[in-house]
């Protein structure tokens, strides 16, 4: 079966800062990943990953969140 990933192009490396970027403002790398996907793989492929993790992170640290003030308010009765 053959592949159906468009080569890459020197300006399309996968750069590992644009994870990085799309982690720590996870919507610029969802807007980058839906402007890339077709054009620049590589870092298409790395902005989604950045995203991915981003929003992850911020999920479990709003539910690590959420239960600590809940044990806080709790504690005060």
């Amino acid at each position: 079966m053959a592949s159906t990933t468009p080569p890459t192009t020197p300006r399309d490396s996968g750069n590992f800062g644009w994870a990085v970027l799309g982690f720590f403002i996870p919507l610029v790398g969802l807007i980058l990943w839906l402007v890339w996907r077709s054009d620049r793989p590589g870092d298409a492929r790395q902005s989604r990953n950045g995203f991915i993790a981003g929003v992850v992170v911020s999920v479990v640290f709003s539910i690590i969140y959420a239960v600590a003030i809940g044990a806080y308010v709790a504690s005060l009765q």
